[in-house]
């Protein structure tokens, strides 16, 4: 705590006296527009990404949960992805983009894994009015919205990806807020801007759930909605395009089935719907990047089963980087807290602790290359939970080396 508590106040103190500079977005080379082709109204792009890096799992000491297919040290590919764009007169356009990385089995083995991940046809029938069919995120969580060649940390927080494997006996409160890539339709909006704020609003109607599984197995649809207020840069006499602070809230609906376990180990499955709300603050400017989210879910189940009751989660998440804007000195200083609350109404043989998550991360931008290096220490607060009477631990502390290179 203390080697956190060290980290974010360089943080502060860098934001501070720090002069006005670019954004990690903004620094030349890491953000370098894709390779492009263009006939008439025509044009073609292909980008993407690659990080890989080396990870180890049980540095403070402690030992791996038993039964963890986690493993302890190694190297890893974190995520290869492949983006092939078309577009036509800036109206109408095309995204497929695939997604190699090589997942984790049981024993510490991996398997390749190729995914189809952004799939969609958008079409602007006005600035106002965006139109898009097919695979793509859908408009809630923010940290999971933020593309990941655009974040301040390698991975994404517990918030968004949940807990360990072994938490909560594997169930639906074990996995984080972010709903993940689902198949639907939406209208959204690009920023209206009226004198120096900007509105922008996103709706959608998705299978509610992974893209994977294309049909709902309930047969149900899942809604989504997001507004934000925007203050753009020209309010404070920056006249480039954008954006420096906004606020935003959203709502999810949908049906969901709950499978749990019950106290002499047989599967309970109880049906019902599932509301999320959420709000977020994010500053960007002058080099200094902030974001603070919260999330809130509650399960409600029509029939309860077996004692049962209403489940609420809650999510927090607390993020600052601070990139120092001198030239070949792009050095990048971050912390970030995350908590995922599992609220449980009148449960009876499940008893869950909050997990909660530091992370200090130092990032380095190459001048001039699309080539970005990480280093990031996670702390878990690793409070036991007990599950049908049987305490268990979560993963422990962490240190994830990243590079990451983007074309």
């Amino acid at each position: 705590m203390r080697r956190c508590r060290l980290v974010f106040a360089v943080v502060l103190m860098g934001a501070v006296l720090g002069n006005a500079g670019e954004s990690a977005a903004q620094i030349p080379g890491h953000d370098n527009p894709p390779i492009a082709y263009e006939v008439g109204e025509w044009r073609f792009a292909l980008g993407g990404f690659f990080q890989t890096g080396f990870e180890a799992l049980g540095v403070d000491g402690d030992t791996i949960p038993e039964g963890s297919d986690e493993p302890h040290v190694g190297f890893l590919n974190l995520n290869a992805r492949l983006n092939f764009d078309l577009s036509y007169a800036k109206r109408l356009s095309v995204r497929l983009g695939l997604d190699g990385v090589a997942n984790i089995e049981t024993g510490g083995r991996t398997r390749q894994a190729f995914e189809l991940k952004d799939a969609y046809v958008d079409f602007k029938a006005h600035a106002a009015a965006r139109l898009r069919l097919g695979q793509f995120k859908p408009p809630l969580d923010l940290e999971n919205m933020i593309s990941e060649t655009a974040s301040n940390f390698a991975r994404r927080s517990v918030v968004s990806t949940g807990g360990t494997r072994e938490m909560m006996n594997r169930t639906v409160l074990n996995g984080g807020f972010s709903p993940g890539r689902q198949l639907g339709f939406s209208v959204y909006s690009d920023i209206l801007e009226i004198e120096h704020v900007g509105f922008r609003y996103h709706l959608a109607v998705t299978n509610g759930n992974r893209a994977t599984e294309v049909f709902n197995d309930d047969g149900h649809l899942a809604f989504y909605g997001r507004v934000e207020a925007l203050l753009m840069r020209s309010l404070l006499g920056d006249f480039r395009p954008g954006h420096f602070l906004s606020f935003a809230a959203g709502v999810a609906y949908g049906k969901t089935a709950l499978n749990l376990t019950d106290a002499e180990g047989g599967a309970l499955r109880a049906s019902g719907r599932q509301v999320t709300v959420s709000g977020d603050v994010r500053l960007d400017y002058a080099g200094v990047a902030v974001d603070v989210e919260a999330l809130w879910r509650r399960y409600e189940h029509a029939d309860v089963t077996h004692g049962i009751m209403d489940i609420d989660r809650l999510g927090v998440l607390a993020q600052a980087a601070y990139t120092l804007p001198i030239t070949h000195w792009r050095f990048q200083l971050g912390y970030r807290f995350a908590m995922l609350k599992p609220l449980l109404a009148g449960g009876k043989d499940l008893v869950a602790s909050d997990l909660r998550q530091h992370t200090v991360a130092l990032g380095y931008f190459f001048e001039n290359f699309p080539l970005t290096v990480r280093l990031e220490y996670t702390h878990n607060d690793e409070d036991d939970i007990v599950v049908n009477g049987v305490p268990r631990s979560l993963s422990n502390d962490s240190v994830l080396a990243m590079v990451q290179v983007v074309w």
